[in-house]
Formats: C-alpha cells, structure tokens, sequence
C-alpha cells in the first residue's frame, strides 16, 4: 500500500509542478504511514475463501484538521478500487451528505486523472469516469468506485463492496447500522473512516471514536 501511494499516487491540491512538469509524488506522513501498514498490513488466512485477507475489515481514524484528511481517505479509495489486484472492486463513497461525500470522490478522480498510473489508463479508455451517474469505471478489471449519498440513508443499503466515510463524526446511527453490513459477502471489504472527533454524542461516527478510546 506504501508503494503505491508513493509510486502511482500524485498531491495536486497547494504544491508545485517541477521543472518537468510533474506533480509530487503522495508520500504519506509518518502518521498516515504507520496506520496504512496497520490496516492493510496484517493479514489472516481465511478458511472460507482459502487465501490469505486483510485482518481489519473496519478501520477509523481520528485526528485533527489539516492532516491530510481528504487525500489519504481518497488514496485509501483509489487503492482498494485498483491497487490490491481485486476483480470486481466496488468502492462507495459516502458521508452525512452528498455534499460531503462528493468532495473525497472528487479528490480521487482528479488525483487519478493526474496520476502517472492511472493517467494513461483514461487516455486508453480502460478507466472512465460517467459525469451523470458519478462513477469511476475500471473496464478490464469490471471495478467501480462511485458516489453514494447520505442524504437518504436506504439508497445504500444492499451495497456490496468497501465504503469510504468522510466526515465519519457526523453520520448517524440509522446510517451506520447500513454502513456496518457494507461487502460482508466479500473477501477483502473495508468499512474506512476518516474524521475530527466532533462532539455529537448520539451519533454513529462519535461512538466509534469512544469505543476506540475504550481500548486504550
């Protein structure tokens, strides 16, 4: 996961092009380093799908702004979308509105139109991206990553793939409970949010964030 953030990974968002035009390569700070190889690291052999998967199916990190929040949850995205060598990845994006949930989409796709590795995969054609129903198309692998609203909590339930929260301090409980049962059919899913703590009590996001502090 190191490697291709490094490698087929761009930042385009308040850094400058060098003397070539290129745009740096998505090194992740110490912080994002260390829990990207906790997460995606640690694998267990699964009996039932005889290979070896991912350990965590959830992961929620919390920290404060100005972290790097919205690339790295987009990277996360893009590298369960195509990096990990899955047929038939699906990757929602989602957050307490569509608003929210748009904008960690929108970072995705731009980091990947810009990317060394997926730049020539949309000149090609194998990659697309479909304005209207706001889907990103891996064509040989059949892999989508698409938008997935909050605004009507039921519009997700039944997805079958890994889900991206942004904002996760915010999305509610009826939210969550469909959030939770996300690509439980499939080998290697990913429940991944990322967020500030906030202070709403009652909500699902918050509840994960004190059930982690629980386990101090």
């Amino acid at each position: 996961v190191i490697d291709f953030f490094t490698q087929c990974l761009c930042l385009y968002e308040g850094v400058d092009r060098d003397e070539n035009g290129e745009l740096p390569a998505f090194v992740p700070l110490p912080w994002a380093e260390n829990a990207l190889r906790r997460c995606f690291g640690w694998v267990i052999f699964s009996p039932q799908h005889n290979r070896w998967v991912m350990r965590h199916r959830k992961a929620f990190w919390w920290l404060s702004k100005k972290n790097t929040k919205t690339p790295v949850g987009a990277g996360v995205g893009l590298y369960l979308f195509n990096g990990m060598g899955e047929l038939g990845q699906h990757v929602g994006y989602t957050a307490r509105d569509g608003t929210q949930a748009e904008r960690m989409q929108t970072h995705g796709r731009i980091m990947a139109e810009n990317s060394p590795y997926f730049g020539p995969m949309f000149e090609s054609g194998e990659l697309n991206y479909n304005k209207t129903k706001k889907t990103l198309t891996h064509l040989p692998t059949n892999s989508t990553a698409e938008l997935i609203t909050g605004d009507n909590a039921k519009s997700q339930d039944g997805f079958n793939g890994s889900m991206i929260l942004d904002e996760c301090h915010l999305i509610t409980d009826q939210q969550g409970k469909i959030v939770n049962k996300s690509g439980l059919s499939r080998a290697q899913s990913l429940v991944f949010g990322i967020s500030t703590a906030g202070d709403e009590d009652s909500v699902f996001g918050r509840k994960r964030y004190d059930y982690g502090k629980e386990g101090e």
